[in-house]
């Protein structure tokens, strides 16, 4: 009787772990993964700056007019079947200057990093682990990867001030 009331004990207390990790928030979502603001007048041209938001770094890169030229004149590749949305187009985000996305590499998760090709004007991010190259809208130029960097939900509130985790309702 005592070995069948400790299964029982144990084989509920699973159940209720299963179940309020089932309950618990996706990333994103709630006050577990409130959106992170950020004060634009603080990344001048050709800077990014690095946040995490939902436990995912997030890099927000302020491209240069030049840099913004030299993505519009590359060709794109079909978006293969995505809903359309700024994520599609040439630039991948709500405005040229600005483009957030998440600098974990899409084949092994390593930190992607600006790659200057020594005096050539910088116009991509490289995996340090694989090798793997994006340009400065997140799509994948070579190496193993086969998917862009992704583009967490954001908007702007204002001229000033960008919010990352929550689409613009």
């Amino acid at each position: 009787m005592a070995a069948a009331t400790g299964l029982l004990v144990v084989g509920v207390g699973y159940t209720a772990v299963g179940l309020f990790k089932a309950m618990s928030p996706a990333a994103g979502d709630g006050p577990a993964n409130p959106p992170v603001r950020y004060p634009l007048s603080e990344l001048r041209v050709g800077q990014t700056v690095n946040l995490t938001w939902a436990g995912k770094p997030i890099q927000i890169l302020h491209r240069s007019p030049a840099d913004i030229a030299w993505l519009m004149a590359r060709p794109l590749a079909p978006p293969g079947g995505a809903r359309p949305s700024f994520r599609a187009t040439p630039l991948r985000s709500l405005t040229p200057d600005y483009f957030v996305y998440e600098a974990a590499c899409t084949r092994d998760r390593c930190v992607v990093a600006r790659d200057d090709p020594g005096d050539a004007p910088i116009r991509g991010l490289a995996c340090p682990c694989c090798g793997s190259r994006y340009d400065l809208a997140g799509r994948v130029t070579s190496g193993p990867a086969t998917r862009s960097l992704a583009v967490p939900p954001y908007h702007f509130e204002g001229a000033d001030l960008i919010v990352i985790g929550k689409d613009q309702v």
